[in-house]
């Protein structure tokens, strides 16, 4: 198992969604100090056909049996490009904007 505090896994972590109604998480991986690339389906509540709140997700990166390196909630995020899917819906690649609680160059430092 490599050790996820150190690059390039630290970049590597788990994109976390809170409500009052469930939790559920995905990866995400780093990609500048405050951009988080994840899938599309992570964000979106298929059953209501809404999207998850920014404010109800966080980015744990170098996440590793219950401990992450640096954590942050979520500012804002947007979709990238669409891609159809044989069968299915539209589904998307997102960015996750991020802003960090604590220095991202712990994280990027390769």
């Amino acid at each position: 198992i490599p050790d996820s505090t150190e690059a390039p896994w630290s970049a590597i972590g788990r994109v976390n969604f809170a409500s009052y109604a469930q939790r559920f998480h995905c990866t995400g991986i780093l990609i500048s100090d405050r951009l988080v690339l994840t899938a599309a389906h992570c964000l979106y509540k298929g059953q209501n056909k809404a999207w998850i709140r920014a404010e109800d997700v966080i980015f744990a990166g170098g996440y590793q049996r219950g401990r992450a390196v640096a954590a942050s909630p979520v500012r804002r995020y947007f979709l990238a490009k669409e891609r159809p899917l044989v069968g299915g819906p539209l589904m998307f690649v997102c960015q996750v904007f991020l802003v960090l609680m604590v220095p991202v160059e712990d994280l990027v430092r390769s």
